[in-house]
């Protein structure tokens, strides 16, 4: 500590002798940091945020089951559909779930991390595609045909920024689906590579909320004999 107390002293006295080279000395480190501040918030800004102007009010749902002490992250498609229809209470509802696909190209597969999302999703995050366009309710119905949108990030690393790869097909585990749409750089949502209609089918709604109810229950520590 008193070592510390000696320097400062040092440091004070020879400001004192040099003032007009010290004002220099802090007058670039202050230019200096202002500087570097500015442009990392150009680059926060620009290339690193792709921000949402609606994500204040973003909603996320999830199921709780309190009598069970059972938390889950997951709802069924028959809830799904159920806060769809809720239009009093949400401007918009979207679903999405993540899921990995192999990519075949080039004779080299390779596991790739994306979601699953209903059409409503990605126009909730305000960002417009660069290339293309996203899925609509359309390519969102079940039996519709397969259509994925790339990250900018996949499309640069697999497919070499090709332009042409609009409209064509690409393998995803054992089904082709066409490319319809390129994200811009950086866009970040379930931090996926694609982006894949859900096609939920509302007919199996019943059916999908009985299997939900079944799996939340077994999954409870007391379980079910």
């Amino acid at each position: 500590m008193d070592r510390l107390f000696q320097d400062l002293c040092y440091g004070l006295r020879m400001v004192r002798r040099n003032p007009g080279f010290s004002a220099l000395i802090v007058l670039i480190v202050a230019l200096g940091v202002g500087a570097a501040a500015t442009i990392f918030s150009i680059v926060e800004k620009s290339l690193l945020w792709n921000e949402n102007p609606n994500v204040n009010r973003w909603i996320v749902m999830r199921s709780f089951f309190p009598r069970q002490n059972l938390d889950s992250y997951r709802l069924s498609a028959a809830e799904y559909f159920d806060f769809r229809g809720l239009t009093d209470v949400f401007e918009r509802v979207g679903a999405i779930a993540g899921c990995n696909l192999t990519l075949y190209r080039d004779n080299y597969p390779e596991l790739i991390g994306g979601a699953c999302a209903s059409a409503d999703t990605i126009p909730m995050t305000a960002s417009a595609p660069m290339l293309g366009r996203i899925f609509t309710a359309e390519d969102d119905k079940p039996g519709a045909p397969l259509t994925v949108v790339l990250t900018y990030e996949l499309w640069q690393r697999r497919f070499h920024g090709d332009r042409g790869i609009l409209g064509q097909t690409i393998r995803l585990n054992d089904d082709y689906y066409a490319v319809i749409g390129i994200m811009p750089s950086h866009y970040e949502l379930w931090d996926g590579e694609f982006y894949i209609p859900f096609q939920l089918n509302p007919a199996n709604t019943e059916i999908a909320r009985l299997r939900h109810s079944w799996r939340e229950l077994r999954d409870c520590p007391w379980g079910l004999d």
